[in-house]
């Protein structure tokens, strides 16, 4: 189910993986209190996601950021994450529906790895 609202979805119909794959896994938002903002908060949220998705057979994780780069964003537009996040994380960008909308991707591991993300 969740799959076919992420394929209505305008922003993401490039994403070049199928959407009916249930071993493709979606990152899409992260909520993080406005007193917490600024603390790292979102980046080991993404190492969680991303632990989590491989823990549970994930072979591809994607994400839909901002890219900050491109101009003025909102607090509101950055649940989304920040493309440097995911970057920093090791996705890669694979599509770039709108100017400062891409899609990001990452090749899982077979669950095996611990999901933090090193510095």
């Amino acid at each position: 189910m969740f799959s076919s609202l992420l394929a209505r979805t305008r922003n993401l119909q490039p994403s070049p993986e199928p959407f009916d794959d249930p071993s493709v896994w979606a990152i899409t938002c992260f909520v993080v209190r406005r007193e917490h903002r600024g603390e790292g908060i979102g980046r080991m949220l993404l190492d969680a996601a991303v632990a989590h998705a491989r823990g549970h057979g994930a072979r591809v994780i994607e994400g839909y950021p901002i890219d900050t780069d491109r101009g003025k964003t909102t607090s509101n537009e950055l649940f989304h994450g920040a493309l440097s996040t995911f970057l920093h994380a090791g996705f890669t960008e694979v599509a770039r529906p709108k100017p400062a909308r891409p899609i990001v991707s990452l090749t899982a591991s077979d669950g095996t790895e611990s999901g933090r993300i090193e510095e």
